[in-house]
């Protein structure tokens, strides 16, 4: 997923900030799901601190599913 991020960002501009406002309005969408992986909201500050997975992606860019592969 980290290489087409970074595919997507080369090919069409898209910045860190931009991956960030995703994440925020899938959260916030989430929230109102009780059965959400994730059902809270964030802001652009927490998903630009939290811990990075692969460049460019940060743990609140992912799924769960995603990240239970990692080692």
């Amino acid at each position: 997923m980290a290489m087409i991020a970074h595919a997507h960002m080369a090919r069409y501009g898209t910045t860190r900030d931009m991956l960030s406002a995703v994440s925020v309005k899938n959260h916030r969408n989430g929230s109102m799901n009780p059965f959400a992986q994730y059902p809270f909201p964030v802001t652009a500050e927490q998903v630009a601190s939290s811990v990075m997975v692969a460049d460019p992606l940060r743990i609140l860019d992912c799924s769960r599913s995603q990240t239970a592969r990692l080692p």
